[in-house]
């Protein structure tokens, strides 16, 4: 390696730094003449989860020379993991079984799901609190690093927890020149979905896919209209969207996005057509949360089989569901780490999110 020419070296190291960022880290030990070629790749790609890591990469940022902050590919998710405690007596609670035996073994199982659910519920207080006093400082961290990263960064995901507070962000405004991938999950400044919003993002003519995610704490400031309304004038030249999230209340959803897609099913819609250039919309919906059918969801799910039906640009995917646990976490964990693995596949040249295998028939 220290016998190639720095430029070649630089290239090798731009096509290993696409990950979390833990290539670029890692390369910096290697050796002094390893460390100087990698610089300019060490920050190409970074995967940031939770308040800790947030606050140290807008800190790190800040202080990198302005030649070295050239973050290609970058995924924050402003997640944070919950206390040992309160994940260790979610996962007790999961793990008891009713036992079907002796009145004793039924008074003992009532006796400890009681003492676990006491321990729970303590400590998602405990979390709450910890969380609410993270926001202000959280959101000035992220508008920081957006602010570092704004003229290289081509990928970007973004996954804001329910606590958001868009009114804590104090970017005006903000120019992509090179972004070609956004995805936003829950509520956002950069591309919002109320009335009372105005977007801080400026019109993006490179970008080329948007993927936005309505998350459920969002179901009463979602209008679909506003969406369609930002779409045209933020990404002119959009050919993927992907929506995800929608679920029963939001049924009309679905007729908003006929109309978008210049179908008109309502003659009293008024809403502004997606750009001419698109040539997929994938959806996604989310199994209600209540456990039980609701006549919104399906009559929202038979509006987009007939959407898929009657544009080719359409596919519905098979629904998320967010009320199964699949692995003991809590399941919008999992989701996060769902989202993560398709941003690493995405800029390493695979589908990522935008892969259709899972189209619905």
């Amino acid at each position: 390696m220290h016998q190639l020419p720095p430029e070649l070296c630089t290239e090798i190291f731009s096509l290993a730094c696409r990950d979390s960022g833990f290539t670029g880290r890692s390369l910096s030990l290697v050796s002094r003449y390893v460390h100087e070629t990698s610089k300019e790749a060490k920050l190409q790609s970074i995967s940031i989860h939770g308040y800790d890591e947030i606050i140290a990469f807008a800190a790190l940022l800040e202080r990198t020379p302005l030649h070295l902050r050239s973050v290609r590919f970058c995924f924050i998710s402003s997640q944070d993991r919950c206390m040992d405690e309160t994940q260790a007596a979610w996962n007790g609670m999961q793990q008891l079984s009713v036992p079907d035996t002796s009145a004793a073994a039924r008074n003992a199982y009532s006796r400890e799901h009681r003492r676990l659910v006491d321990i729970w519920a303590r400590s998602v207080d405990t979390d709450r609190k910890r969380d609410l006093a993270r926001v202000e400082p959280k959101a000035i961290a992220f508008d920081s690093i957006l602010k570092n990263i704004a003229s290289t960064v081509e990928a970007l995901e973004v996954d804001f927890d329910n606590r958001y507070d868009l009114k804590r962000h104090s970017l005006q405004t903000l120019t992509l020149p090179k972004i070609t991938h956004l995805a936003i999950h829950g509520p956002s400044p950069l591309v919002p979905v109320g009335f009372t919003q105005q977007p801080i993002l400026r019109p993006c003519p490179s970008l080329r896919r948007l993927h936005i995610t309505i998350k459920a704490s969002q179901k009463a400031s979602v209008k679909p209209k506003c969406i369609f309304q930002h779409i045209p004038v933020l990404t002119p030249f959009l050919t993927h969207l992907r929506l995800s999230g929608f679920q029963d209340s939001e049924w009309i959803g679905a007729s908003y996005l006929w109309a978008a897609l210049g179908h008109p099913r309502k003659s009293w819609l008024e809403v502004d057509k997606l750009p001419e250039t698109i040539e997929t919309v994938l959806i996604q919906l989310q199994i209600p949360f209540s456990g039980t059918r609701d006549p919104s969801y399906d009559r929202l799910t038979r509006d987009c089989h007939e959407l898929q039906n009657t544009d080719g640009r359409v596919c519905l995917l098979q629904p998320c569901d967010l009320t199964r646990d699949f692995s003991g976490r809590s399941p919008h964990r999992d989701y996060d780490l769902v989202e993560n693995s398709n941003w690493l596949d995405w800029i390493n040249g695979g589908e990522g999110c935008w892969d259709t295998s899972d189209r619905m028939q």
